[in-house]
């Protein structure tokens, strides 16, 4: 499927050179191919009149998604909000989050090796930034709640949780549906619940 054909051209080399990497392999993509996707004329220059290289333009991409997952994760950063987050906002969220990084987890799940430090940047600045936030989230609900819990339980216990919504989100890419044919209210709904129950036993 091409890019859409509208817009800046830069963001068109971006959207385009990103589909192609993580559909057929960063070593596999030519820059006429990209420039094609994004509905310019091939091999005529286009793209080095904005990105120097495919690694340019693939770092571009990686910062860009690093940008907006900032923007997003804001909600639940450190203003307080996360105490307040109900457990189906951040199940929603999760989701909706997991579906903006598909195209960049796909490059890294194929060529990570090879992209070694965008894979760890990714790491740290997603992965890693995005267990924290749910740790915080925890911590907020457990203050509201007022439990004593290990600090480090608090952290196993949201790579557990966030774990589990990834592994649907990524299950379903690979195989072309969710599990069980469950919609994403029914598998929030079940996450919330499954949140709320482990609050109330450490409440006592």
């Amino acid at each position: 499927m091409a890019a859409e054909r509208t817009g800046p051209t830069r963001e068109r080399l971006l959207v385009g050179g990103l589909r192609l990497f993580a559909e057929r392999g960063f070593d596999a993509v030519r820059v006429g191919d990209i420039e094609q996707e994004a509905g310019l004329v091939p091999r005529r220059g286009a793209m080095y009149r904005h990105f120097a290289s495919k690694e340019v333009l693939l770092a571009a991409a990686v910062e860009a998604h690093l940008t907006a997952v900032a923007e997003a994760r804001s909600q639940y950063g450190a203003n307080g909000e996360q105490a307040a987050a109900s457990a189906e906002e951040v199940g929603a969220f999760v989701l909706a989050e997991m579906d903006r990084q598909q195209l960049i987890t796909q490059v890294l799940e194929r060529d990570g090796s090879r992209l070694a430090d965008l894979r760890d940047r990714f790491r740290r600045e997603v992965s890693d930034a995005g267990y924290r936030v749910m740790t915080d989230i925890l911590r907020g609900w457990l203050a509201i709640a007022r439990p004593a819990v290990e600090a480090r339980t608090v952290e196993a216990l949201a790579v557990q949780l966030l774990g589990a919504m990834i592994n649907v989100r990524r299950s379903t890419w690979t195989l072309g549906a969710p599990p069980l044919g469950l919609t994403d209210a029914e598998l929030i709904s079940a996450w919330a619940a499954l949140c709320e129950g482990w609050l109330a036993r450490v409440r006592g």
